[in-house]
């Protein structure tokens, strides 16, 4: 395990109960089988063709929320930077695909419209079959950038 994923790692164990916990070691155990992408293509060329869909429609909506978003790798998972600020990062294991808004708050404050998904602290898991909607990702997005910029969700 490199430097990143310790620091994470030890975020995580700080701030989550068991059952959470045993679910992030499936979804981490999954995401270290894969062969560590250094850019958004070779991370989501090496999915299966409907989650490769299904997060290239999030990516889209991304940037039509935030035009200014910045792409790049943390965490070994395809992020958005904007003004120097994480954003929110997407990604997908053998079970699922994953939206991270990266603020608990967010998930939080979207728990009504997010009740047909499986959610913890600052991740939302969706099968590709089911995604999330473009609508909800955009004000998902917008709040993250209200958030960054001091603003509040």
């Amino acid at each position: 395990m490199d430097v990143e994923e310790n620091i994470w790692m030890r975020h995580l164990e700080m701030s989550a109960s068991k059952p959470m916990l045993d679910k992030i070691d499936d979804e981490l155990g999954a995401w270290c089988m894969m062969k560590k992408a250094t850019t958004f293509e070779t991370y989501l060329e090496s999915l299966e063709i409907s989650k490769r869909l299904a997060l290239e429609k999030i990516r889209k909506t991304v940037h039509t929320a935030a035009p200014g978003a910045e792409e790049c790798i943390c965490y070994g998972i395809p992020s958005f930077r904007l003004n120097g600020k994480m954003l929110v990062a997407i990604g997908a294991t053998a079970k699922h695909c994953a939206f991270y808004p990266m603020s608990g708050g967010t998930v939080e404050a979207f728990a009504e419209k997010l009740s047909g998904f499986d959610t913890s602290k600052g991740t939302i898991r969706f099968q590709p079959e089911k995604p999330l909607p473009a609508t909800l990702v955009r004000q998902i997005v917008k709040a993250r950038m209200a958030e960054n910029a001091g603003n509040g969700t």
